[in-house]
């Protein structure tokens, strides 16, 4: 099972028993704001089952509590981009969280893992334009802005970097070595 540390934080992949985590966050109108229909426990219970099945290749929701209390604040999602093969990165906080860089930390970790242990060539990210926080959060990562484009019925901001310029622009980042 792949686990993720960063100064603050651990990122594992939800477990099949975690479906409350997961609804903690996707039922939750302050955090998906954009949802128009109410969250069921069979949405949730939906992408648990997507994200297990990704699990093999590296990939999915995982999900981040505090190292020092074992505190749930929430997640980063690293999935293909629906419809697409594109691999997608992503985050939700639980609102106690916010304003704390949780979102920078666990998004930054999980993209390095990404690039570094998954060795992806592309990760993007969708925002949608009112989600200015979240939009701050992919610049900062070094996730430019690229276009718009329209994502499941909807105006996103579409983010994009590649596996190198993520590399140049983390000289201090080792290239793996093939073994």
């Amino acid at each position: 099972m792949t686990e993720i540390r960063t100064e603050r934080l651990v990122l594992r992949p939800y477990r099949a028993d975690e479906a409350d985590l997961l609804g903690l966050l996707l039922r939750d109108r302050r955090v998906v704001f954009w949802q128009t229909e109410r969250v069921t426990e069979r949405d949730v219970a939906g992408v648990l089952t997507r994200s297990l099945a990704l699990r093999p290749r590296g990939l999915g929701w995982f999900a981040a509590f505090r190292h020092d209390d074992g505190r749930f604040v929430g997640n980063a999602i690293l999935q293909p981009l629906d419809g697409t093969e594109e691999i997608e990165i992503g985050y939700h906080l639980v609102p106690e969280a916010w304003g704390k860089g949780y979102a920078r930390e666990a998004a930054a970790a999980v993209l390095d893992y990404g690039f570094q242990a998954l060795r992806l060539p592309r990760i993007v990210a969708v925002v949608l334009p009112e989600n200015a926080r979240s939009q701050r959060v992919l610049e900062r990562l070094g996730l430019p802005y690229i276009e718009d484009r329209i994502h499941a019925g909807h105006l996103h901001r579409y983010h994009a970097l590649s596996r190198a310029d993520y590399l140049a622009g983390h000289e201090n980042v080792a290239e793996p070595s093939e073994t």
